[in-house]
């Protein structure tokens, strides 16, 4: 073993062998710094979730292993941290918050060393001093791990949205129908484009009601967007009528040189549902 090895085994020996009052001493600084708990979770049990970590933590220390995630002894450890920030992250914990459950140690085992009068030998700031690297180490993963894990739920909610806002609904048989609402861009239009095709080929459906009365402006792109859908829906065998134009909407179209070519549009989603009905009237009912 190395002399750091060496060091580090020594130090997480004497705060093992005064493991309770250790923790006490970590649960008294996390108390200090107001993250006794999860944020949006007053019930969470977090001296047993701090005692796990102190297990893992000193165990880890004590294997001799040079510290990192890919190393056996500290994969536990490692792992335990990940999954605390992953869950922190998506409680609505900040980072600050995060590295001051690491941070707290440092006060912890500082105190629990002065306790045990063994801050007065010269060679136990030393010890310290590694310990200090230890847990500066971890806060960086902790904080790298909670990025990672809030840009994740970041883009799991941002998918949910963009599903609720692109709802293609089966209202008839082979009859679906899609309001758009809000601009089109071109992240959202090929989200739009994927859910329709997709639902024209799961409800054979041979006609699209695509109505726009929630589409505040048109412009050159939004229309180009438009006309691929309906291109692509032709292409499945399903036409596209479209409606709800506004009148300023449909004057912007004219002064833009739109020209929607022979896609059907109809002025309200009645008249546009009218006719879909007409093209699918349905079996007829017992008399």
């Amino acid at each position: 073993m190395n002399a750091e090895s060496l060091n580090l085994e020594h130090l997480a020996a004497r705060l093992d062998a005064d493991r309770s009052a250790l923790l006490d001493d970590w649960m008294a600084a996390l108390g200090r710094l107001g993250a006794l708990y999860p944020p949006n979770d007053p019930s969470a049990d977090l001296r047993a979730q701090t005692a796990e970590l102190l297990n893992l933590l000193l165990a880890s220390i004590r294997s001799g292993e040079p510290q990192g995630p890919e190393r056996d002894a500290w994969r536990a450890l490692y792992e335990h941290i990940g999954s605390i920030s992953i869950d922190w992250a998506r409680r609505g914990a900040s980072p600050g918050e995060m590295a001051a459950r690491i941070r707290a140690f440092k006060a912890a085992s500082r105190n629990r060393l002065e306790e045990l009068g063994l801050l007065r030998r010269e060679d136990t700031w030393s010890h310290l001093f590694d310990l200090h690297d230890i847990l500066d180490r971890l806060v960086d993963y902790m904080l790298d791990t909670y990025a990672a894990g809030r840009d994740a739920y970041i883009r799991q909610q941002a998918d949910t949205i963009a599903d609720l806002t692109t709802p293609v609904t089966p209202i008839w048989d082979g009859v679906l129908l899609l309001p758009l609402v809000g601009t089109l861009d071109s992240v959202r239009a090929k989200r739009v484009m994927d859910t329709v095709l997709h639902s024209i080929q799961a409800n054979t459906a041979t006609t699209l009601l695509l109505d726009i009365t929630g589409v505040p402006a048109m412009d050159t792109h939004i229309a180009g967007h438009i006309i691929k859908l309906t291109r692509a829906t032709r292409m499945m065998g399903c036409e596209t009528i479209i409606t709800g134009i506004a009148p300023e909407v449909a004057q912007s179209m004219v002064h833009l040189g739109i020209d929607l070519g022979d896609i059907r549009s109809r002025g309200r989603l009645k008249e546009g549902l009218a006719e879909a009905l007409a093209r699918h009237p349905g079996p007829d009912l017992p008399g």
